[in-house]
């Protein structure tokens, strides 16, 4: 089973390409709490992207505390908060076993650097969308 770094995405996620930065920017502004439940909305939020092992993902945060992502086949499930000083935290059922990793939000252009808490890159959200476009 594909283990690749959580998202979102915010969404929640969906998950860097060869090539693509696998380091924050100096020059990127990190997600307040308010801004990230801001971005998920009522209608939730779809994110694409990609992970530094170089698969594409798409994900869905629902605003009921729901999430799933899909990269290829695999597909994987769970819920999420987001906890003071803007941590998104998400708990998957498969995705680094099923524990909860609470990640921070960093936003350079249109790239989100979703940062995992040893302060590497868990994946770059390349795009986002209101509600769930995709049916996930």
């Amino acid at each position: 089973m594909a283990s690749w770094g959580g998202i979102l995405t915010l969404g929640l996620a969906a998950i860097l390409i060869a090539g693509c930065q696998s380091s924050v920017p100096k020059t990127a502004h990190f997600r307040t709490s308010d801004e990230i439940r801001q971005a998920i909305g009522t209608e939730g939020l779809t994110t694409w992207g990609h992970n530094p092992a170089g698969n594409d993902f798409e994900s869905y945060t629902a605003p009921n505390g729901t999430a799933v992502v899909r990269s290829g086949t695999f597909v994987d499930h769970g819920v999420w908060h987001i906890a003071p000083g803007g941590k998104f935290c998400l708990k998957w059922q498969h995705i680094r076993d099923g524990a909860e990793t609470c990640l921070t939000q960093s936003v350079n252009g249109s790239d989100i650097y979703n940062i995992l808490p040893d302060g590497s890159v868990a994946s770059v959200v390349t795009r986002e969308a209101p509600g769930n476009p995709d049916h996930l």
